[in-house]
This record gives C-alpha cells, structure tokens and sequence, in this order.
C-alpha cells in the first residue's frame, strides 16, 4: 500500500536530479573569485554542500528500501543469498569514485 507513495517521493526527488546537475555544470564554467574569508567557510559555495547533504538522505532512503527487499525475498521467500551479490555490490559502490 505504501509502495505508490514511496514511488512517488522518490519520482520526485529523482526529478531534481536534472536541474541540479545542469547548475553545477553552470557553476563549473564560471570565472569564480572564491574569497577563502567567505562566511561559510568555503569561499561562497556553501551552498553546494548543504544541498549534496539532501540528497544523501534520499541515497539512506533507498538503500534502506532495497535491503529491506533483499532481506524479504531471503527469509520468507528463499532467494539464495549469493543471488543478490551483484545487485548489493553495484549499489554499494556506486558512490565511491
């Protein structure tokens, strides 16, 4: 029953994907004085710091989805552990670089 909203949100948080990439892109081409004395502390791009801090709690978020799919199909439904050894490694390495 929950599964429509849950969809939703995060069809929701995924469409603000876009538009943050492209600012950033934006912002990557600009001729930037950075002040080191700025009062965030990070020469004015403070801003680019609490927003990426968002969007991790979306990644918290499906990552908590997704473990509990995995442990689901394991303990009730008999899915093999080793089975679901790729799909745990591509998600858990994705945000490494």
């Amino acid at each position: 029953m929950s599964s429509p909203i849950f969809r939703f949100l995060l069809c929701r948080w995924l469409w603000r994907y876009p538009p943050w990439g492209i600012l950033l892109f934006r912002v990557m081409k600009l001729n930037l004085n950075l002040m080191p004395m700025h009062p965030d502390l990070l020469g004015g791009l403070g801003f680019v710091l609490n927003a990426q801090q968002q969007f991790g709690i979306l990644f918290a978020a499906v990552g908590g989805v997704i473990a509990g799919q995995y442990g689901n199909s394991i303990a009730y439904f008999g899915v093999p552990l080793a089975s679901t050894k790729l799909p745990m490694l591509v998600f858990g390495d994705s945000g490494r670089g």
